[in-house]
């Protein structure tokens, strides 16, 4: 378990927060600011009025040696970097449908990603982080009607501070809500 201050009973973070902000993995590595914040996102009662009221708190680990530091900017290069973490999987394999660039597993989308009007996208299925990542204000509920089943679209205008490690632990829970489970059962082995 990672080091970094006490967290009060009252103050636990739901498994699913802590597994997005990484108990391997925090983004960027080593800042506990960002632990702080995800308590504070999850305090909040429900509802996009207060999304503005989470990404202050973010914002504020950020300010404190959080994300802006260090993070990579979104732009072509950051698309290829996570179609590549993508790729990593078993049986994982880029395809082209209706123009976008997608991995999938199998014959299942598990990632979209790319470059569209000067934003870098990246669009998973989140099972269970989906509430926590949208309190975040560069994410929605994916369109047609694929935000009702957890997809959740991440969109960052080109040249923006982007928190990678955060975006690899929502690829990771995309493949494994979308992948046969004798796939899934590899990466635990």
């Amino acid at each position: 378990m990672r080091s970094g201050p006490a967290v009060l009973p009252e103050q636990r973070v739901r498994e699913p927060a802590v597994r997005a902000l990484g108990t391997s993995r925090c983004w960027p590595a080593g800042c506990e600011q960002n632990a702080a914040a995800a308590v504070v996102l999850h305090s909040l009662p429900r509802g996009r009025e207060n999304r503005d009221i989470a990404a202050a708190g973010v914002a504020a680990a950020g300010e404190t040696g959080g994300m802006a530091a260090r993070a990579p900017k979104a732009g072509p290069r950051l698309a290829d970097r996570l179609l590549g973490v993508a790729l990593g999987y078993p049986e994982a394999w880029e395809d082209h449908p209706w123009g976008d660039t997608v991995a999938k597993v199998r014959k299942k989308i598990f990632v979209f990603v790319g470059v569209h009007e000067e934003r870098t996208g990246l669009t998973v299925k989140l099972p269970e982080s989906a509430e926590f990542a949208l309190a975040f204000p560069w994410a929605e509920k994916t369109g047609y009607g694929l935000g009702m089943a957890g997809w959740v679209t991440a969109w960052f205008p080109v040249g923006a501070d982007v928190p990678v490690d955060l975006l690899e632990e929502w690829i990771d829970e995309s493949y494994r809500a979308v992948a046969p489970k004798t796939l899934v059962k590899q990466l635990d082995a």
